[in-house]
């Protein structure tokens, strides 16, 4: 719904898009337009900056910030991107960054994505980390690959994990491509 020159909601009429969104707020979500804009801090570019975070300076819960709104605690994110784009959030989906910043309510930082998108967008920015990067890693990716030439060679999955010093079902794991999917070992199978 885009909101125009004269605005109806909930039998109000406003007078621009501003005054409709602190009306909707209002009334929605229980919260002002200015109380949530005054926790979040901005730029000093301009009013509207794709290029900058705009950090939530209130409550956090999980790193993201939190406001009480419909009677329950929902992320600032959510809200702001609400805000900003004068639309409901999507029924299931998560406010995902653009910028990775948890705290972030710039809402031209924020896009609807589900779980596994979110996570996709995290592994391709380099956000996640895998493999021997993950700290509690038993496995290179010298040892993967050493576990898949010893399993072509005819070994068990308890032979390979003895001699790698790993639990079998790190090996099984492997093995199934669960983990280290990562590691080219096409020529090794």
């Amino acid at each position: 719904m885009v909101l125009t020159r004269k605005q109806t909601q909930a039998n109000k009429i406003y007078c621009g898009r501003t005054c409709a969104l602190r009306g909707i707020a209002d009334a929605k979500k229980n919260i002002g337009v200015r109380s949530f804009w005054s926790k979040v801090r901005h730029c000093g570019h301009e009013q509207l900056c794709f290029y900058c975070c705009w950090p939530w300076t209130g409550s956090l819960a999980s790193g993201y910030g939190n406001v009480m709104a419909d009677g329950r605690s929902q992320g600032a994110h959510r809200i702001a991107w609400e805000l900003g784009n004068n639309r409901p959030f999507p029924v299931g989906l998560h406010g995902a960054h653009y910028c990775h910043m948890r705290i972030c309510c710039n809402f031209m930082h924020i896009h609807p994505a589900t779980q596994k998108e979110n996570t996709a967008d995290s592994v391709r920015d380099g956000r996640i980390s895998r493999g021997e990067m993950q700290p509690k890693s038993k496995l290179t990716e010298a040892t993967v690959r050493e576990a898949f030439m010893l399993r072509k060679t005819g070994h068990t999955n308890k032979s390979v994990a003895l001699q790698l010093i790993v639990s079998e079902s790190t090996i099984h794991r492997l093995f199934r491509r669960i983990t280290w999917k990562h590691v080219y070992v096409d020529d090794l199978l």
